[in-house]
């Protein structure tokens, strides 16, 4: 669906489907179905697709809520131990 909607020039068509197809990632993660790598790609996609719709306040909302790491910390030692094995 999604690429149909590409196909038609709908983005912002698109960008729902992405949304739901997010919205089913994070189920999926939250019931350890999903790797984390796969649950950060579908949150890129999905902000990519809110800057392409120019909804700027919606992709910074939506990048807040991904709460893998804190993004107002000034040490990158927290991503890095954050992404890396014990």
């Amino acid at each position: 669906m999604i690429e149909s909607s590409e196909n038609l020039q709908k983005p912002l068509e698109a960008m729902e489907y992405r949304k739901r197809v997010l919205q089913l990632c994070i189920t999926g993660y939250n019931k350890k179905q999903r790797s984390q790598s796969d649950l950060l790609f579908f949150y890129k996609l999905y902000i990519q697709s809110q800057i392409e719709n120019k909804c700027f306040n919606d992709a910074l909302k939506t990048f807040e809520k991904l709460r893998l790491y804190s993004l107002n910390s000034s040490n990158p030692q927290d991503v890095k131990v954050r992404f890396c094995c014990p």
